[in-house]
């Protein structure tokens, strides 16, 4: 998928050069694909497919492209992300955005149902979701394998899986509105989704298997019965 996509971003077609670069920022950011709103809907969220060129921003720094993300996400969370691209998805974009308004889009000839089909061509179920598991898994899998300290105490081992599910978390954008003195709102990072229903519960299970962590510290009751399928893996799981 991404020898294909790279390809087209030298496409003549502008459909499939658009497709090539939105799957790229699905791919790296683990941006959702992002409905287009229906007529009425004056909801402000956004992803990938309804990105509006009010949403970025592109310019060079230090002999870098860079492009800046500013948006609302699923839930009205604030996604804000500055990426150094390569030259061709600068000039892609570039030339996309060429004589549109602050209220056009970015990708005008894509729509998600548009992506979804053309990636169940490579594999039957895919979706742009599985992207953002896929991530979830592979970040939550390298921050694990790094940990090599067996005789730490049991309470620092827990907090540095807890740890990984946040870096997790973090790269999903999963925030929650906590209510502030005044009836103001700030935004935490949130665990319970990345945990839940991106990470493989395998690799955390497999993992206090290994350095003899209960897992009723890291998962809860409820959360263990939904998820009894995985608490069986063993220490050699591997995602």
């Amino acid at each position: 998928i991404r020898e294909q996509y790279r390809m087209d971003f030298k496409a003549d077609e502008e459909k499939i050069r658009q497709r090539a670069v939105a799957l790229y920022f699905i791919d790296t950011l683990g941006i959702r694909v992002g409905n287009r709103k229906k007529e009425g809907n004056t909801s402000e969220t956004a992803g990938c497919c309804s990105l509006r060129k009010k949403h970025l921003k592109l310019y060079k720094e230090n002999n870098n492209q860079v492009v800046e993300f500013d948006f609302l996400c699923k839930g009205s969370i604030r996604y804000y992300n500055q990426i150094s691209v390569e030259k061709i998805v600068y000039s892609n974009l570039q030339r996309f955005l060429k004589n549109k308004s602050d209220e056009g889009y970015v990708f005008d000839r894509l729509s998600p149902t548009h992506l979804n089909t053309y990636l169940k061509t490579f594999m039957d179920g895919l979706t742009t979701k599985v992207f953002r598991t896929y991530h979830a898994c592979r970040i939550m899998q390298q921050e694990l394998d790094k940990f090599t300290r067996a005789k730490r105490h049991e309470s620092y081992k827990i907090g540095y899986c807890k740890k990984s599910i946040k870096l997790v978390a973090i790269f999903l954008n999963h925030q929650r509105a906590v209510a502030e003195k005044g009836g103001n709102k700030k935004f935490e990072t949130s665990l319970t989704s990345a945990k839940l229903y991106y990470i493989d519960p395998r690799i955390v299970v497999a993992w206090c298997t290994k350095w003899c962590v209960p897992i009723e510290n890291i998962y809860s009751t409820s959360q263990r019965e939904k998820l009894l399928w995985a608490m069986t893996a063993d220490a050699d799981f591997k995602f």
